[in-house]
Parts: C-alpha cells; sequence; structure tokens
C-alpha cells in the first residue's frame, strides 16, 4: 500500500518520500526556515564608525551611509537559527528603518534557504539594537593618558643607587 499526502493527495515515491507525512511542497507551505532569532546588538563607534564582533574593534566595513547594513549583514547570519532540516544559504537586507526606540533598529531580511531539499524564500522584519559608544583608539587619542615602561640599566652601581633612591623619595612625596 502507497502513502499519499493527506493535503494534496501526492503519492509517496521513491524520490519524493513524505516527510513528517506531507510531501515537500505541502511541509513547505507549512513551516518556516527561521525557528529562532535572538536580536542582534550592534556597538558602533560615533568617532571612526568601527564596529565591536567578539570582544574586538574592527575597521568600519565602508562609507557611513552603508556601513550598518554591511556590519548587519556580516553579523546577522550568526543569530538566525533555522528549523530542524532546514539550512539558510543566504540573506539578504532589502531595507533598514528606525524603529519606535532611539536606538532600536528594524531590519527587513530575505532569508534564502533549503527545508528537507525545498528551495525556500522568506521575508521577515528583524530588530536590531543600535548602541552607540566610543572604541579604545578613539578613547584614547581624545585624552591626556599616556602610559610607558621605563627600563633602566645602569653601567655602574653608583648610578643604580642614585635611580632606585630617587624613586624611593618620589614614592614618598606621593604617599
Amino acid at each position: 500500500m502507497s502513502k499519499f499526502c493527506p493535503k494534496c493527495g501526492k503519492l509517496e515515491t521513491k524520490n519524493n518520500k513524505l516527510i513528517k507525512g506531507l510531501c515537500s511542497n505541502c511541509l513547505s507551505e507549512n513551516l518556516q526556515i527561521l525557528k529562532e532569532y535572538k536580536p542582534l546588538k550592534i556597538i558602533i563607534c560615533q568617532k571612526c564608525n568601527s564596529y565591536l564582533e567578539k570582544n574586538k574593534w574592527n575597521k568600519r566595513l565602508s562609507d557611513d551611509e552603508t556601513n550598518i547594513k554591511e556590519i548587519i549583514k556580516k553579523l546577522l547570519p550568526k543569530k538566525l537559527k533555522p528549523i530542524e532540516g532546514a539550512k539558510i544559504k543566504n540573506v539578504s537586507i532589502s531595507s533598514i528603518e528606525k524603529s519606535l526606540g532611539k536606538n532600536s533598529l528594524e531590519a527587513e531580511v530575505i532569508i534564502y534557504g533549503f527545508i528537507h531539499r525545498k528551495k525556500i524564500k522568506e521575508n521577515h522584519l528583524l530588530q536590531i539594537i543600535k548602541e552607540v559608544t566610543i572604541c579604545n583608539l578613539c578613547r584614547k587619542k581624545g585624552s591626556n593618558y599616556f602610559e610607558a615602561i621605563i627600563q633602566i640599566r645602569p653601567k655602574n652601581k653608583d648610578l643604580l643607587r642614585f635611580v632606585k633612591k630617587d624613586m624611593e623619595t618620589d614614592v614618598r612625596l606621593k604617599e
């Protein structure tokens, strides 16, 4: 006895097996590739437009207007979780708009992929959280903070004693 799809009546064949009791066409109509999405948080330097990824500041990807779109395009696929049996092949961003909040953006995203070998194209509106700060490099450029390590290699012991004594008196004065 051959099995058939209860929704459309298509018979199961060697090449078109039923998945979860449905043919691939009916299954893909009921399922979405995207199972879960954790909102993407991008942190951008307000001075140089570099962005933070995995606790490391990276140079900006393009000019000011398309930089955010390029950053989202690079970081977003890591936040998308597909359903079981699905694979995301490509993600494109059609538009980015400011949402209700000051730091909230809404990206219209097109996801291309496969669910059980059937090509799927889905549109989603995804929330992106944008945080503006100053990167470490720009922070150091704007301050009067300097840091140095001085190595003293005196040629004789008298000079070494003089430096040690001077450092001790300098420390006492600060206390």
